[in-house]
């Protein structure tokens, strides 16, 4: 014989009919449901009055709302919605209040009221919001690659600065003065790092040239796994992947690098300035404040693989 399985509305039915026997004890029968006596006479006046259906669970919504939005507001919300579907609660709200509605609701409620009309995708929804920014537990298990624009050189050519930065420390492991972008450059540039450093578990790179693969950017996936690593692709120019691989760009030698767009530099002082910086890495940077990763120096928080 299985076992007799009590849910919330049994277990409220048994109380009634116990309460209900002749010479039952209110108070003793409250003890044994593990309920006050309240609470008791309360399911007793409520299964009086409509009988087992008293018994539900009833809405929690209140009777009247006196600030909820006017149902012709969100009907004209939703109108214009269906007519821009792409347009979000910001840009709703401003369209509206530019051609004269009046007493709208703030923004949140707007997205509110297009959720529960069924008018926002959970899908569409998650494509747009940022990815969590996370730390890596340990060094080498993740880095990240990232070639910072280029700018000419008083000799002829162009400069290509080449950063390699570790996820866990924010220790920068290179910066490379490259004069092209080839996969030759970069293969010994990256040589150089796993010589010194090991090889990584991982590698991350934003989607645009010349990570992202084709004819004229060879960097794609397959290419870095011959490394025997594997490689992750975030979005071009997401805010969490420019933040962190440039974070050590806020020293006064980065940015001397940068302000020589359209300006030529010598490529003897772009490397001296690039070996300045490398050492400039290994102080605190604003990124790791309120952080963890506290006063550390990122230099003596990264170890070799």
């Amino acid at each position: 014989m299985p076992w007799k399985e009590n849910t919330t509305m049994s277990l409220r039915e048994e109380f009634v009919t116990a309460v209900g026997q002749e010479g039952t004890n209110m108070s003793a029968v409250c003890r044994e449901y593990g309920i006050s006596r309240k609470r008791g006479y309360k399911w007793l006046r409520r299964y009086s009055t409509c009988g087992a259906a008293g018994l539900q669970d009833q809405s929690r919504r209140p009777c009247h709302s006196p600030t909820q939005t006017a149902v012709a507001v969100a009907d004209v919300i939703a109108a214009l919605r269906d007519a821009n579907p792409a347009w979000g609660a910001r840009k709703l709200k401003r369209r509206l209040e530019d051609i004269g509605e009046t007493d709208l609701p703030a923004v949140s409620t707007i997205t509110e009221i297009l959720r529960r009309r069924g008018k926002l995708d959970p899908a569409e929804s998650r494509k747009h919001q940022p990815y969590q920014r996370f730390e890596r537990e340990a060094p080498n298990e993740l880095l990240q690659m990232d070639f910072k624009g280029d700018f000419a050189l008083t000799e002829g050519g162009r400069c290509y600065p080449l950063t390699v930065l570790d996820d866990h420390s924010r220790f920068l492991l290179g910066l490379f003065t490259c004069s092209n972008m080839r996969f030759k450059t970069v293969q010994q540039a990256l040589t150089q790092i796993f010589d010194r450093y090991g090889l990584p578990d991982g590698m991350l790179m934003d989607n645009e040239d010349p990570w992202k693969g084709g004819p004229h950017a060879p960097y794609s996936q397959t290419t870095v796994c011959k490394l025997r690593t594997w490689s992750v692709s975030s979005r071009s120019r997401h805010r969490s992947f420019v933040r962190n691989t440039g974070a050590f760009c806020a020293s006064a030698v980065i940015r001397w690098i940068a302000s020589g767009v359209g300006q030529p530099r010598e490529a003897r002082s772009v490397a001296m300035c690039s070996m300045t910086a490398r050492s400039a890495s290994t102080m605190p940077t604003r990124e790791s404040a309120g952080t963890d990763l506290g006063s550390a120096r990122a230099g003596r928080r990264h170890q070799p693989s």
